[in-house]
């Protein structure tokens, strides 16, 4: 496959490549067997460097993620996890279940 495999490689990946002359010719030969899809911004176009906290969803909205503060990362509490008596004996009762 030559050049072609550092983007086609395997059955699912996703690649994100330039909007081309030549890369729309390799496209326009495998059409039938990929899945074009525009990237938006919803949020507005990162700037140069501004990557950090983004995410790219497999429908190709390009999304900020915002950051959380260390202060309000600080203040809140962790919450102990307790079994009450009830989900003690669901959590007992499907062991014993599925035992075998």
């Amino acid at each position: 496959m030559g050049d072609r495999g550092a983007f086609f490689s395997q059955v699912g990946s996703v690649a994100i490549v330039k909007n081309t002359p030549f890369m729309c010719r390799m496209l326009w030969r495998v059409k039938h067997l990929v899945r074009v899809t525009p990237v938006t911004f919803p949020d507005g176009e990162p700037q140069e460097g501004e990557y950090a906290g983004t995410h790219l969803g497999r429908d190709g909205v390009f999304r900020r993620v915002p950051h959380i503060d260390e202060l309000r990362l600080a203040a809140t509490e962790p919450e102990r996890k307790k079994l009450d008596g009830k989900e003690n004996a669901k959590v007992l009762h499907l062991a014993w279940n599925n035992s075998l």
